[in-house]
């Protein structure tokens, strides 16, 4: 299995969620769909160009290519969170990557991603410690011949 390192950096330009007393924001996080297994950003708090610096290890798979699904969501606390944009793109297994990805209907997210080195199986352990056989007590000497 291959793993890498994801880092969602920062996003720009995210479509508008949320209309507040100050003005416009969105608190945003990001949901990232890889290798079977789903992980999620903390919440930047109210901006349209928010700064994540989120770095999750991450499965890949076998292949050379591997597909990650990125998704940006507006957090709500009395209602369920909005989805701000989406995209999907692949990953080479064979070399690490730094771009912009754009989302669907809009803004863009700067995503990286660190190869990491297949880690090596995990030592044999040594044979269990057998203790050395213990001598049998010392035997009673045989009782003597009354004279």
């Amino acid at each position: 299995m291959m793993a890498a390192q994801l880092c969602v950096i920062e996003g720009r330009n995210l479509k508008e969620a949320d209309t507040g007393f100050i003005g416009d924001h969105t608190d945003a996080y990001v949901r990232v769909r890889v290798g079977g297994f789903t992980h999620e950003s903390p919440t930047a708090q109210n901006s349209l160009s928010p700064a994540w610096h989120w770095c999750e290890d991450v499965t890949l798979g076998n292949s050379t290519l591997a597909s990650v699904h990125l998704e940006v969501f507006d957090h709500d606390d009395f209602t369920s969170d909005d989805k701000v944009g989406d995209a999907s793109f692949d990953v080479s297994t064979n070399s690490g990557e730094d771009r912009w990805v754009q989302l669907q209907p809009q803004g863009r997210v700067h995503v990286t991603t660190a190869i990491k080195a297949p880690s090596p199986p995990p030592p044999l352990a040594p044979p269990p410690r057998v203790p050395p056989p213990r001598a049998p007590p010392p035997r009673a000497p045989p009782p003597r011949a009354p004279r």
